[in-house]
């Protein structure tokens, strides 16, 4: 017997792995509060909770139950990138834990990584905002996905106090070039997008998006107002993007939280995207991964980096006054595309 199935024969001996159902949900949040992190979201609002992993009776977690305690001892979270369920389908990961409080077996949380492929059977996981002290390690060494850090682009809407952003060097808004053939237009529901955009054209780029996850994560969120853009070339959308407002100390902050599509044409929509920051906006930033980043500068923006004095704040509630890194894992080496609103990121915090 090779070892990898003797320690996962020692492993399901001890633990029933299985996909949750809603019976399992105050367990599930009771283990969120004890496990993951005391107080948080997800432990106190079940509404919120249910919209997140909820699709029918099944419930997006994959978890590891002592046999003997009947009490789960570890689980890992997912979120379906579109409403495929077989072949070409892809899942953002989240909540990837293991019960520190008791004594488990060792490598409990490789058992559960492996029977989530087992069970869910995925074509790529990927993740962002990942622990870069516990889970990265564990990607590069062990599984061999591809990490990485999320590259932060801003433009700076000038104004003369910042209470946002912490500003020591301006940065000069300049669209590179602009084509009076491409327009900035919202849309309104889905299906206008839809009647615009082909997402079928899309699969090859991973993880795959479609109609359904952008109604469900955008258009239907229950707390968050998110604003839906197309970048219009002869009736067709070359590519979409997703916009958000954030309040904060009595200012706004604008980002793209999310992109599918072609990037050489965010070029020509620079000054379109300038023009839709309110005079009280300090900025406009973009996380993202995947997308040649000149293409980004080319649109106006600025590439953040280590030596940048500016801090642009990603953290709001609460918010804290400083710069954000978010580490990403990938199954797919390459083609894929990772944003800022994409797995458990941009959530609520409170409500």
């Amino acid at each position: 017997m090779k070892n990898s199935d003797r320690f996962d024969e020692v492993l399901q001996r001890k633990y029933e792995f299985r996909l949750a159902k809603r019976k399992d949900i105050p367990a599930i949040m009771k283990y969120i509060d004890e496990c993951w992190k005391k107080g948080h979201i997800l432990s106190k609002n079940q509404e919120l909770f249910e919209y997140e992993f909820c699709e029918g009776e099944d419930v997006h977690f994959l978890l590891a139950i002592d046999r003997a305690t009947g009490e789960i001892e570890g689980l890992d979270g997912y979120y379906y990138t579109s409403s495929r369920r077989e072949g070409d389908f892809d899942i953002w990961g989240s909540m990837w834990s293991v019960n520190r409080n008791h004594r488990n077996l060792p490598m409990l949380g490789i058992g559960i990584a492996n029977q989530y492929y087992k069970q869910i059977g995925y074509r790529y996981e990927l993740g962002v905002g990942v622990n870069k002290v516990t889970a990265t390690p564990l990607h590069q060494g062990f599984f061999d996905v591809a990490t990485g850090i999320l590259n932060h682009f801003y433009i700076l809407n000038p104004q003369e106090d910042y209470e946002i952003a912490v500003i020591k060097a301006q940065r000069t808004f300049k669209a590179y070039e602009s084509k009076d053939l491409f327009l900035l237009q919202e849309f309104s529901t889905i299906e206008e997008m839809e009647s615009y955009f082909d997402f079928e054209k899309q699969v090859t780029t991973y993880p795959y998006k479609d109609g359904w996850y952008i109604r469900h994560r955008f258009f239907e969120h229950p707390v968050y107002r998110y604003r839906v853009f197309g970048i219009i070339e002869n009736d067709h959308a070359r590519a979409v993007m997703v916009l958000k407002k954030t309040v904060c100390n009595g200012k706004n902050a604008m980002g793209i939280v999310d992109y599918i599509g072609d990037i050489t044409v965010l070029k020509y929509i620079g000054n379109q995207l300038y023009n839709l920051m309110e005079e009280e906006t300090e900025f406009m930033d973009f996380f993202c991964y995947g997308y040649e980043p000149d293409e980004i500068v080319k649109a106006g923006f600025v590439q953040m980096n280590e030596r940048d004095e500016n801090i642009i704040p990603s953290h709001f509630e609460p918010y804290e006054a400083k710069n954000v890194t978010y580490w990403f894992n990938s199954d797919a080496k390459d083609n894929f595309v990772i944003c800022k609103a994409d797995a458990d990121q941009d959530r609520p915090n409170r409500i």
